[in-house]
């Protein structure tokens, strides 16, 4: 029987969840299913949900976590990936009693790229394969982003990956690196949706059902980076009654006390806000996308990536918000699925939302474009590009 090794350096995001997922859906048939992953993860919800997948036939193998903090620079950022990457490194050599695994894949490779080009792999002489699901050193010349000193130094790196004697493929689910990057060893993954189905019809006991309004939905991990801030500020300039703001997901402690403010208590409590704060499952992921009409990718900081929120409302054929660079507002702009703005300009948010509520045409043609985008992003899709290269 095959063994199959899937590493999750750092367990967060709603891809952790769906990744791992829908790798254990493609392999879970003829292999033997092994994850190694953080000790952040005992106890995330996720894992029970990993073990029903694989009808708990998955081994699960942890590694000390590290610690990073929030306010870090570079040259600490790159000290904590050596710190991650010998954990897994010698996590990996603890598990060498297992035999040798016919295919190990790191399913977030940003947290340790910068090392592993220069380290080398972490699995010796074991072949492996990666998902790097946000580079950004092309960005700035492709023009969705601002140009940054270390571009050069990490388009270098990222050669020396490629060059791995045991690297087998990069996965990336960025179709512009994947176009501006020439490798053989590179290949394209569409970044999946999560394919929820209420079939029962049943709703969750902390289901809200929304009458004659116009919920924009926040999901998922609610940090800094995702704008909330900025939402906020522009939702004061909104005179439309029937918008709300829908809060659903996991709170980051710095983001809590931006509810703590007196205007925002008060909208919480005349229900202009909604909030369901901590892990979602499969079910009220459903409900809380099925009950909103527009989805809220304003991501900030800097943040230039994809995310897994904007191919989820394209599942459920509902219009997005984001910034105006980077790849969503790339990927916004070229499928015609949202609106993009300044989303560090409060007025520029609060009309953009209020002229998209108020226009039902525009609005069904957003909706029409993000179900077509839905079909080239199923779960099925990347499961079959898995295993085609897997072959």
């Amino acid at each position: 029987m095959n063994k199959v090794l899937l590493v999750e350096p750092e367990p967060s995001g709603h891809h952790f969840s769906l990744y791992a997922r829908l790798f254990i859906r493609a392999f879970k048939g003829d292999s033997e299913l092994h994850l190694l992953t953080s000790e952040t993860s005992i106890n995330h919800p996720a894992l029970d949900i990993l073990l029903v997948e694989s009808n708990n036939k998955l081994t699960i193998h942890y590694v000390p976590a590290v610690k990073v903090l929030k306010t870090a620079n570079s040259f600490y950022l790159l000290y904590k990936q050596a710190e991650l990457f010998f954990k897994i490194r010698n996590g990996f050599k603890k598990m060498r009693f297992l035999g040798p695994f016919s295919e190990i894949i790191i399913i977030n490779l940003d947290h340790i790229d910068k090392v592993l080009s220069i380290f080398g792999s972490p699995f010796g002489k074991n072949y492996y394969s990666g998902i790097f699901l946000n580079p950004k050193f092309h960005k700035s010349k492709i023009g969705i982003s601002v140009k940054s000193r270390s571009d050069i130094l990490y388009q270098i790196l990222f050669s020396l990956i490629l060059k791995q004697k045991y690297l087998k493929l990069i996965y990336t689910v960025d179709e512009t690196f994947y176009s501006f990057i020439k490798s053989k060893k590179l290949k394209y993954l569409p970044e999946p949706y999560d394919c929820i189905k209420n079939k029962s019809g049943n709703i969750s006991s902390d289901t809200i059902i929304f009458e004659n309004v116009f919920p924009i939905l926040v999901f998922g991990d609610i940090s800094y980076r995702k704008g909330v801030k900025e939402l906020l500020n522009a939702y004061l300039l909104i005179k439309t009654e029937n918008i709300i703001l829908y809060f659903v997901g996991v709170f980051s402690e710095d983001v809590k006390v931006l509810f703590e403010d007196i205007t925002i208590k008060k909208l919480i409590s005349k229900r202009k806000i909604i909030i369901q704060d901590g892990f979602q499952t499969d079910l009220q992921l459903f409900n809380a996308f099925s009950n909103s009409k527009l989805v809220w990718v304003g991501y900030t900081n800097g943040f230039s990536g994809s995310s897994g929120v904007y191919y989820q409302a394209s599942y459920f054929g509902i219009p997005v918000i984001s910034n105006n660079y980077g790849l969503l507002g790339y990927l916004v702009k070229k499928n015609m699925n949202g609106i993009v703005c300044d989303v560090n300009s409060p007025q520029s948010v609060a009309t953009a939302i209020t002229n998209l509520s108020n226009n039902i045409l525009f609005y069904k043609q957003l909706s029409s474009n993000s179900l077509l985008v839905a079909e080239k992003h199923s779960p099925n899709n990347f499961i079959n590009v898995i295993k085609y290269q897997s072959i």
